[in-house]
């Protein structure tokens, strides 16, 4: 079901979220379109499973920051715990 944003002239809806899905191809956490504009810029292309490689160490990262920043006692975690 669509919302309408106009008063009762309908010329104006909100299309459901799921929709605008498609438009990413997401690896896990990475945006692979993006990650694929970063390699492209660097004259190469880009395998298809390079995104899952990059994602399974976007994790290891990220949780190494979080076990950083609690042995630290603080509750945010900052660039310093990359």
């Amino acid at each position: 079901m669509q919302k309408s944003l106009a008063s009762d002239s309908g010329t104006s809806t909100i299309q459901p979220y799921f929709t605008f899905l498609p438009l990413f191809l997401m690896s896990g956490h990475v945006v692979v379109s993006k990650l694929k504009e970063l390699v492209n810029a660097e004259g190469l292309r880009m395998a298809g499973d390079f995104g899952d490689g990059v994602d399974e160490e976007l994790v290891k990262m990220v949780k190494r920051a979080c076990w950083r920043a609690k042995e630290n006692g603080r509750g945010t975690v900052q660039k310093r715990d990359i």
